[in-house]
């Protein structure tokens, strides 16, 4: 029983989705370790997907080595709104932080965060996002630089976004109870399902915050392979979330659609031009075209990189990076699921 004016310790319940990430998982839960909680207590849920690598036998040893601190829950869904839903039930705690397994976290997060909802009203908090090389070569380099410039992704992007308050956060600490006022994660959206839920946030008039006092460190696709697989599967779910009835996207979120139906469409008007000779049709188009590419030089200009062969790789990789989120949108707007 609570003695007369004792005052129960905040708790944050840390829920880590995790699926295949045996280079990095360990280096992520350490740092969930090492937080500075002199005045919090702290658990740490790792959910496993059914990984198919290493990932669930190092969880499950860190879990054994590091008992009631932190909890292997196994998510058979796989998909990561489960893994949230999951955690959120498992979890223990008045705040709940929503965490990626690709990413390192300052040993001040969970504080600095907590600090901040305190400080601002926020219902919600998170640091902000240092992209980093997962490894260092040259299509590591490339891949950052694709996922932290302003022309692979846009501006609003938590990649390129400074401090203050914010319609979505990545990585955030949450108020447990915002969850039972807004309701938990919609498991229809495989993708997705973070913006879904900060858009009920703030819908039901709640304020989600950025600082800049603290921040986690995120490992992108370090392989051209996997960021167009990435970027394929995320307009693909752009796509479907917006035939879920979801009212998280915005217009910006479909340019790369756009983008390839002005492609097709500069195609479909060259061939006809050369059929009926109507030139004249495609010289705006083609100008139009011909401005993209000196966006796309100028932005490569601005870019530092450390391999040189980069500076003329950039934007034929930028050009497929939009290309496949593109024709991912595409498959999403023509799937009947």
């Amino acid at each position: 029983m609570m003695t007369e004016g004792h005052v129960a310790k905040d708790k944050v319940s840390i829920v880590l989705a995790v699926y295949n990430e045996e280079a990095i998982v360990r280096d992520a839960v350490n740092s969930l370790l090492k937080q500075e909680a002199w005045d919090f207590e702290v658990e740490i849920l790792v959910v496993d997907g059914n990984s198919t690598d290493r990932t669930s036998k190092i969880l499950k040893e860190m879990a054994e080595q590091n008992a009631g601190r932190i909890k292997y829950v196994f998510n058979e869904k796989r998909i990561a709104p489960a893994a949230f839903n999951l955690g959120i039930k498992e979890a223990s705690g008045n705040y709940i932080a929503i965490f990626g397994s690709h990413a390192k976290y300052a040993d001040n997060y969970l504080s600095v965060c907590l600090e901040e909802i305190h400080k601002t009203g926020a219902v919600g908090c998170s640091g902000t996002v240092i992209p980093r090389m997962e490894e260092d070569n040259q299509e590591s380099e490339l891949c950052l630089s694709i996922l932290t410039s302003r022309i692979g992704v846009s501006g609003g992007s938590f990649r390129t976004r400074s401090s203050g308050f914010a319609e979505s956060i990545p990585y955030g600490v949450f108020k447990k109870e915002v969850f039972d006022k807004v309701g938990w994660y919609d498991e229809r959206l495989v993708r997705n399902q973070d913006n879904d839920m900060n858009a009920r946030i703030n819908k039901a008039g709640y304020k989600l915050y950025i600082t800049d006092r603290t921040h986690a460190y995120y490992y992108p696709k370090s392989n051209l392979k996997a960021l167009k697989k990435y970027a394929f599967n995320t307009g693909l779910w752009n796509a479907k979330s917006l035939k879920f009835g979801s009212y998280t996207l915005r217009l910006l979120h479909f340019v790369p659609f756009f983008f390839l139906l002005f492609n097709i469409l500069l195609i479909a008007t060259l061939v006809l031009s050369v059929i009926y000779d109507t030139y004249y049709l495609v010289l705006p188009l083609l100008l139009v075209y011909l401005l993209y590419w000196v966006l796309i030089v100028f932005e490569t200009s601005k870019l530092r990189f450390e391999f040189k062969e980069n500076r003329l790789a950039f934007p034929v990789a930028v050009y497929s990076f939009q290309l496949n989120y593109g024709f991912g949108t595409l498959k999403g707007f023509l799937s009947n699921r």
